[in-house]
């Protein structure tokens, strides 16, 4: 059995239609049947904009990186167009 890592990249920020878009990502990963997702937030990085965001008590940025991972099988990541999905 072949299995994918599969791995979501947001700003702690983002949102989708009011709620966080992690939350409403892994609702989605639920509802579809993925056997597990894990969020990940993240203490330093950094964007195409190049701005440095951090969780130093120094530097407190507003919008930290949170990686939603997901390990499943090939047939079971490959979740095609999921705008629409993630609505209902």
């Amino acid at each position: 059995m072949k299995v994918k890592l599969l791995r979501i990249y947001f700003g702690e920020s983002d949102r989708f239609e009011g709620k966080t878009a992690y939350h409403v990502v892994v609702e989605y990963l639920k509802r579809s049947g993925i056997s597990g997702a894990t969020v990940f937030r993240g203490i330093e990085g950094y964007s195409v904009h190049s701005i440095l965001h951090t969780a130093s008590i120094l530097r407190l940025s507003g919008d930290l990186p949170i990686v939603v991972e997901v390990i499943e099988t090939e047939e079971r990541v490959n979740l095609g167009s999921t705008r629409a999905s993630l609505r209902s």
